[in-house]
């Protein structure tokens, strides 16, 4: 549930697309914390009056485009959990990674206290990239280009057969990168033969596909982990322009590798 509230002036994070607009109030979105501190942090959020957002629930999809603060534990092992929805989704956002003291702190002190001096540990940051092969600071610095565009996957349709994660996160989680959801194969069938020009299309299935049941020409069937980490690291795939629908057996799309 979003717990609409009115926003003070919060400072936005120096490096956020809107740091340099009005802004309308700030999005706080938790990873991986534990009850006791959630409660805490959630108070501290509704005192400062910013918005809290769950990309589990019902959210508005524009809410999926504004998260300014991602807030984890405290720089304890499991603080990042980078294939966490949460997290991919305040990746393509841009958004700062703080921890959660900053809110608990700031709560007892009774004012807002400076984010920046809340940063997760480097060394932490070090052992997470190191155990999934990604720059933080470099897919912040793409994440940036890409949410200028409206977002790593924009114009690109999403077709998700098998994904593991919960569908409503994963839902939200396209809405921040910027993607258009395709619900079912009925309605990708139905778009193809009305002749819709569709850029592109990228299916999501458990396990990396095989030529024999890729029944859609010129797609990129990517599975769950691969489709997180391009998120993760905000590499671009590039689309052909057209998909068309093959039945032809053995036929064997073209597929970029994730750089």
């Amino acid at each position: 549930m979003i717990a609409e509230l009115y926003a003070i002036n919060i400072p936005m994070p120096s490096n956020h697309p809107q740091h340099n607009s009005t802004p309308t109030g700030v999005v706080v979105a938790f990873s991986c914390i534990g009850q006791h501190a959630l409660t805490d942090c959630h108070a501290a959020a509704r005192m400062f009056g910013m918005r809290i957002i769950d990309i589990s629930d019902d959210n508005d999809i524009d809410d999926m485009q504004k998260i300014t603060y991602v807030v984890v534990a405290d720089n304890a092992t499991s603080a990042i959990q980078p294939l966490c929805p949460v997290f991919l989704a305040g990746i393509c956002d841009n958004a700062a990674l703080v921890t959660a003291e900053w809110l608990i702190e700031s709560n007892h002190a009774g004012e807002l206290l400076c984010p920046e001096s809340f940063t997760v540990s480097t060394s932490l940051v070090n052992a997470v990239e190191i155990e999934h092969n990604f720059s933080l600071d470099d897919s912040l610095h793409k994440a940036s280009r890409h949410y200028i565009r409206g977002g790593i996957l924009h114009g690109i349709h999403v077709l998700n057969l098998q994904s593991s994660v919960c569908p409503k996160a994963f839902s939200n989680l396209l809405s921040a990168a910027g993607a258009t959801e395709i619900k079912t194969t009925s309605e990708l069938d139905r778009l193809v033969q009305d002749g819709q020009r569709i850029k592109s299309v990228m299916i999501i299935t458990n396990s990396q596909a095989t030529p024999a049941n890729q029944r859609y020409g010129e797609c990129h069937y990517l599975s769950t982990v691969e489709f997180l980490h391009m998120l993760l690291r905000q590499n671009n795939i590039h689309f052909p322009i057209m998909i068309t629908l093959d039945n032809a057996a053995g036929h064997s799309p073209e597929t970029s590798p994730l750089n």
